[in-house]
């Protein structure tokens, strides 16, 4: 049998859409984030302070619709993982490709999202090989605007049931 669970979460969003307490935030403890103008958008340069040295942590780069491009993560100064995310005409991501150096091994997992956002399939390559990959058939219930509320994830090992609640303004 499948095992079955409901998931709930709460997020909330200015009026202009962004996500509250994310959209430049100065940052918290031993976090800060420099936020440079770039030819395309932003990069945002992440740091972390440990016994008073500042440490790069992080790259992520933005176009001029705040939808975030690539991202590279450091560990030690080494770049250790690469992700770059592409997106529809209408901003949606429909695909994001990461890359990870994991010792002597280059993983590289792509993950699919479907037309509303949702993380549908997968696909993983270590050393350039296929090694393992998964689709999720995915159904929605939608609001009087078109918005989806339920969504239904049936995989070969469980069915997950995803319930949202839009408040408009």
């Amino acid at each position: 049998t499948k095992d079955c669970s409901i998931l709930t979460s709460e997020k909330q969003f200015t009026k202009e859409g962004y996500l509250s307490d994310y959209k430049d935030s100065l940052g918290s403890g031993n976090i800060t984030r420099e936020k440079v103008e770039t030819s395309i958008g932003w990069l945002e340069t992440v740091y972390y302070t440990e016994d008073g040295l500042k440490i790069k942590f992080a790259e992520n780069y933005y176009n001029k619709e705040d939808l975030m491009l690539k991202s590279i993560s450091y560990h030690s100064d080494v770049v250790f993982n690469i992700t770059n995310y592409f997106y529809n005409e209408m901003g949606r991501k429909t695909k994001k490709e990461e890359i990870a150096y994991i010792e002597d091994v280059r993983e590289k997992t792509i993950s699919f999202f479907d037309e509303y956002g949702s993380f549908s399939s997968f696909e993983i390559y270590r050393d350039g090989v296929l090694s393992d990959q998964g689709k999720f058939d995915i159904t929605y219930e939608f609001d009087e605007k078109g918005n989806w509320v339920q969504s239904t994830v049936i995989t070969e090992f469980s069915t997950d049931i995803h319930n949202r609640t839009i408040t408009y303004y």
